[in-house]
């Protein structure tokens, strides 16, 4: 433990200018602390280095060699933010790790918790020490010591909506993990138109090609990192939604019999509106997650017309492309009818129309703090 450093016994205290030597180096030497510590850019236990000195209630000390904290009375427990203390006895000074928190006493010129004076700050967690701060002044309790992070998932403090918000951040480590919108499936093409044959009996019928299925939405992307804030700051931030699909194409109307020289595709269907983005704001920083593409649209099936099931020369209904990404998302475009009608053949069937940009929550972003 730390000694005492020794001074001159107040002998005479008829003579004023040995009470003012006292005085003088009592006031001048208050709060003094030289203290240093091991272990303070990694998470091994510290220890109080030989040759540290400090004041405490009017006395002053000096660590002879490299010395122990002692655990709390009822040991360490993780997660807990301890307090280096030293703890004054007649000739010496213990140190001791207590989760008692100390004030700052201008008078006494450091912070204390009764005749205890705090040098220290650090957060315990699994046999690990983070966050390690000396108590130099009056604000440095404010400070924090990013050297090293623990590691794990943290605590959730903040999930983003679908509308952007403003949230306000103290000083820490903080993990993003967010994920943009899932892009709307394309719609399903129409039927292509088919036909009823002249003779036989019964007569024969002859079906138009079925539509082809949209494509799938594409999945947001995922980002996830961390990032350091060392004050106080406000951040934006705003999920990722999901694009609505795309509407199916309308079936070609039959084209009647056989004797009807043309023949109607199926309409494409609409594509998928694509998913919006979620986004991140720090300051000038923005970090994106982006949103999936919505899916094509599907082709119109062919129509059928004559004898010997022959697909008729219709061009099919193209599908609308799906909705494109961006920071709201983009709506899919409509498909197109079928077309290449020759003589008398049906009137084009209705596209499908294009998937809206959605309001439902698909992607996420979410917000954990580490330290």
């Amino acid at each position: 433990m730390a000694i005492l450093i020794q001074e001159p016994d107040d002998k005479n205290p008829d003579i004023p200018d040995w009470q003012k030597l006292l005085y003088r180096t009592t006031i001048q030497g208050g709060g003094l602390l030289l203290v240093s510590l091991t272990n303070m850019t990694n998470t091994d236990r510290p220890m109080v280095v030989e040759g540290s000195r400090l004041e405490v209630n009017h006395s002053f000390y000096i660590a002879t060699e490299n010395e122990e904290i002692d655990d709390p009375p009822d040991g360490l427990v993780s997660g807990q933010v301890y307090f280096l203390y030293a703890i004054p006895h007649t000739e010496s000074l213990s140190w001791q790790f207590l989760a008692v928190e100390p004030s700052f006493d201008t008078m006494k010129g450091g912070f204390f918790s009764g005749t205890m004076r705090a040098i220290a700050r650090m957060l315990f967690i699994n046999n690990a020490w983070y966050d390690k701060v000396m108590l130099s002044d009056a604000d440095s309790i404010f400070k924090r010591n990013f050297n090293n992070v623990p590691p794990g998932s943290g605590t959730l403090i903040h999930t983003a909506t679908v509308a952007e918000q403003t949230i306000t951040l103290e000083a820490g480590v903080y993990d993003y993990e967010m994920q943009g919108g899932t892009g709307g499936n394309g719609g399903t093409g129409g039927t292509g138109s088919g036909s009823t044959a002249t003779s036989g009996a019964p007569p024969p019928t002859y079906s138009g090609q079925a539509g082809v299925s949209g494509v799938s939405g594409v999945s947001g992307r995922i980002v996830n990192g961390r990032f350091i804030l060392r004050e106080t700051t406000t951040i934006k931030t705003k999920a990722g939604t999901s694009g609505n699909n795309g509407n199916n194409g309308s079936n070609a109307p039959t084209a009647g019999n056989s004797s009807n020289n043309g023949s109607v595709s199926g309409a494409g269907a609409g594509g998928g509106a694509g998913g919006s983005d979620a986004v991140l704001t720090i300051g000038e920083n923005v970090i994106i997650a982006e949103g999936g593409d919505g899916g094509d649209g599907g082709y119109g099936g062919l129509g059928n017309i004559g004898g010997g099931n022959t697909l008729g020369s219709a061009v099919p209904g193209f599908g609308g492309r799906g909705g494109r990404r961006n920071n709201i998302g983009q709506r899919g475009q409509p498909g197109r009818a079928g077309d290449g009608r020759s003589g008398s053949g049906p009137a084009l069937p209705n596209p499908g129309t294009g998937g809206t940009v959605s309001s439902t929550l698909s992607g996420y972003l979410r917000i954990r703090k580490i330290l």
